[in-house]
């Protein structure tokens, strides 16, 4: 979360060269709002993990969480899964990693634009970009430079989406989801 705001805060500099280049300026006493987003994603990534027991969704919330404050990427975290839970495939466990991670990211980049477009007073847009491939939804490869105001939602299918990943959405338009977002200002669109 943390590496998507720092890209975000470093891209806007260009636009705004004054700003700090450091991630999620605003804080309170609970945390900067950056660790407050990321403890709330991993807070609500094992409700999306379906078919499983308490104990195992525990496991993988924990291992997510663990996973991504320190860093690691969506193969060292599908590993913890798979070693927290004993019966996971690694398969299953890679699906579940690389939907949290890519969803983290985007999360962490919406977070930090919102900070961003707050600090400075202007206006941004953000643009869905999808990963044109055979493996591409079709719903994601029709959401392509669809450009939204910062706090709208993508359409996506019959999902509204605030970022690729948005762990709101239903498992058919996030599982597995490679899309990315990007930010630019508002130019009156």
């Amino acid at each position: 979360m943390r590496a998507g705001a720092e890209h975000v805060r470093g891209a806007a500099k260009s636009a705004h060269p004054d700003i700090e280049h450091k991630a999620a300026l605003i804080g309170d006493d609970d945390g900067d709002l950056l660790d407050r987003a990321l403890r709330a994603y991993a807070a609500a990534s094992s409700r999306r993990v379906q078919a499983i027991a308490n104990t195992t969704r525990e496991r993988i919330r924990t291992a997510i969480s663990d996973g991504v404050e320190d860093g690691l990427g969506a193969e060292e975290i599908a590993r913890m899964i798979r070693d927290q839970t004993g019966s996971m495939t690694l398969s299953r466990a890679r699906t579940i990693a690389r939907t949290e991670t890519a969803g983290v990211l985007n999360a962490g980049q919406q977070v930090e634009a919102q900070a961003i477009a707050e600090e400075t007073g202007s206006k941004y847009v953000k643009i869905w970009l999808s990963t044109n491939d055979p493996r591409t939804r079709e719903t994601h490869t029709a959401a392509n430079n669809q450009k939204v105001g910062m706090d709208d939602p993508f359409k996506v299918g019959n999902a509204e989406l605030m970022y690729p990943g948005d762990q709101s959405g239903p498992p058919e338009e996030v599982i597995n989801c490679r899309c990315a977002v990007a930010y630019e200002l508002d130019r009156g669109r």
